[in-house]
């Protein structure tokens, strides 16, 4: 009956692994703007927040690169700490 059981927490977890393959495949794992487009989907590296490049999408240059930001604030806090962010 263990057995069982382990291999049914298995088989769950294995399943909610694809799943989480198939969401992250939706989204860019770049924050380099240089390989973004317009519609693409991507995470703001400051905040986390999930967004879609716009052509208004804020955009923040460090160490001669451009990133996409969710807000105005995530400009300041990248600059100041980019280390922190672009891991």
């Amino acid at each position: 009956m263990m057995r069982m059981r382990k291999k049914a927490l298995y088989t769950n977890g294995h399943e909610m692994h694809h799943e989480q393959n198939k969401a992250s495949a939706e989204i860019k794992q770049t924050y380099d703007s240089a390989e973004l487009k317009i519609g693409d989907n991507t995470i703001c590296p400051v905040m986390g927040t999930k967004f879609t490049v716009q052509e208004d999408t804020l955009k923040v240059t460090v160490k001669n690169k451009n990133y996409y930001v969710c807000c105005p604030a995530c400009i300041d806090m990248l600059k100041n700490d980019p280390d922190k962010y672009l891991k």
